[in-house]
């Protein structure tokens, strides 16, 4: 997704959401923009794959092993926010649409229960946006499994759907690899996908 994000960004909102080349905060911000693929989605999507796509017992500690290295992912990123409220450039960027999908990813995952406060409250900041509740009111919900959290009811509160999903086996079926792209277009619509409805607001 993040070459995805920097491409949009440069072809359709030059120095808004993106950062320029001969700008000093680039090295940043391409490292923050790809970060979010490379070191806190990729764990997700196999604790995705173990909990719920293809859930059996032998499999949970690959699951709960790819949780944990997530959480453990998560330290930069909470350090980084000791001082700033977004990632780069000290404005918000598809850098933070990059990242904030991951969190929000997290949070369909129950993981955000391990969030720290200030990485919490950074993810809230971005739901917060006009533009993310403008792309959140044309997204639909997604429940992995039917065990989930449903991804459009993400923090409102609703504790849709919450479930113990330890011992729940192979008996429970695999969810259709298709969910995985279901859950990125919706979290990528969310967070900037339709550069028009989100914009840099």
């Amino acid at each position: 997704m993040g070459a995805i994000c920097q491409y949009l960004a440069a072809r359709h909102s030059p120095g808004q959401l993106d950062v320029p080349v001969a700008d000093p905060a680039y090295g940043a911000y391409l490292n923050w923009l790809h970060h979010a693929d490379a070191t806190l989605t990729f764990p997700q999507t196999l604790t995705m794959r173990y909990y719920y796509l293809e859930p059996s017992p032998e499999k949970q500690a690959v699951g709960d092993d790819y949780a944990k290295w997530f959480i453990a992912r998560l330290r930069r990123l909470d350090t980084h926010l000791e001082r700033h409220d977004y990632l780069v450039d000290g404005r918000f960027t598809i850098a933070d649409i990059a990242v904030g999908y991951a969190l929000y990813l997290a949070c369909a995952l129950h993981l955000d229960e391990r969030f720290q406060p200030r990485t919490r409250a950074y993810l809230e900041r971005l739901k917060a946006r006009p533009a993310f509740q403008r792309a959140d009111d044309q997204a639909t919900g997604m429940a992995l499994n039917g065990r989930g959290r449903p991804v459009g009811d993400v923090g409102r509160g609703d504790d849709v759907g919450r479930f113990d999903r330890i011992g729940q086996g192979a008996e429970a079926g695999a969810q259709d690899e298709a969910d995985l792209g279901r859950v990125s277009h919706v979290g990528t619509d969310k967070f900037g996908g339709l550069i028009d409805v989100v914009g840099s607001d």
